[in-house]
């Protein structure tokens, strides 16, 4: 099982064997294609539960809902995000878009919004044919695009906030940026080992890339609030009336606790999804999808005004 450590324990008796046949009747795919759902139990509670204890648990559960596939909460809350956006009138499908940090997903989502002037970029140049940028470091001029976007990238930079302000000066219109949440939840979380400060699982097999500026160096997860997001481009940008939207969704990843064997987790995974949009509802600030979009207008702060009226 998992041991919230990023590495593989042992998984109880008849684990895989089980999970292999509920794959093989349902069609949910092979054991560990699931996506990434984040596993809530601590593994004193998994470890506790054996043979059949574990089948009553999960009936009590009703965890029937095998039977039907997890939502992408990823790309769904990528996409999603995008088109609230677009049908606010704050950005539209004709606009040119930058991505940094980005890859195949950010190609993916924006084609299915209805992009079509994308640039991708990044510093992995092989990560769906990106050009080579750094985020901290963008050589494009002020206002070069009209929308630039982050996914899951700001927290990959030696410093998440140079390369927020980086994609602020380059974008004409919007920035947008997907990143996690610094909640209370969260915290909890890490405090019990259930999730991680620092990004190991990210690294390549080698040893040598997805780290921190794409180094073999474990990055720091870092995690957003509202309030440092407006501090943030307001210290930056001060005669600028603020404009931020924000955005929630719940995603429970169980990837870690899938590639461990471990499908306890997997079926706890199942069982609570369709909770998500609910606990998303009634406590956003909890989530751990959380998305910001910084809208460039022209309307400045009264005393700007009034300066420029005076000899």
């Amino acid at each position: 099982m998992y041991d919230g450590n990023d590495r593989p324990g042992n998984a109880g008796p008849g684990f895989d064997g089980l999970i292999s046949s509920l794959c093989a009747k349902k069609r949910l795919g092979k054991p560990g294609e699931i996506p990434d759902y984040l596993g809530i139990l601590p593994a004193f509670f998994v470890r506790s539960l054996e043979g059949n204890e574990v089948n009553h648990f999960l009936a009590r559960l009703g965890v029937a809902v095998l039977g039907s596939a997890m939502r992408d909460v990823v790309t769904e809350f990528y996409v999603g995000v995008l088109r609230r956006l677009i049908l606010a009138n704050a950005i539209s499908v004709s606009d040119s878009v930058l991505v940094v940090c980005g890859g195949e997903l950010d190609r993916r989502a924006t084609a299915e919004v209805g992009f079509s002037n994308v640039t991708i970029t990044g510093l992995d140049v092989g990560n769906g044919g990106a050009i080579r940028q750094d985020a901290e470091n963008l050589t494009y001029p002020d206002n070069s695009f009209d929308v630039v976007i982050v996914h899951a990238g700001l927290h990959h930079c030696h410093s998440p906030h140079r390369a927020l302000l980086e994609m602020y000066r380059v974008a004409k219109k919007c920035c947008i940026a997907y990143e996690a949440r610094d909640s209370l939840l969260m915290r909890t979380a890490v405090r019990l080992g259930l999730t991680m400060d620092y990004e190991t699982v990210a690294i390549s097999p080698d040893g040598k890339s997805g780290g921190v500026a794409n180094t073999g160096v474990p990055n720091f997860i870092y995690r957003w609030t509202e309030r440092e997001v407006r501090k943030t481009i307001a210290s930056y940008d001060p005669s600028r009336l603020l404009n931020v939207r924000f955005f929630y969704e719940l995603r429970v990843p169980v990837q870690r606790y899938a590639k461990s064997g471990t499908w306890l987790l997997r079926s706890i995974g199942y069982a609570i999804d369709p909770l998500s949009r609910l606990i998303s509802r009634l406590a956003p600030g909890q989530c751990n999808e959380f998305a910001f979009a910084i809208l460039k207008g022209d309307k400045v702060h009264p005393w700007i005004r009034q300066s420029s009226r005076s000899p």
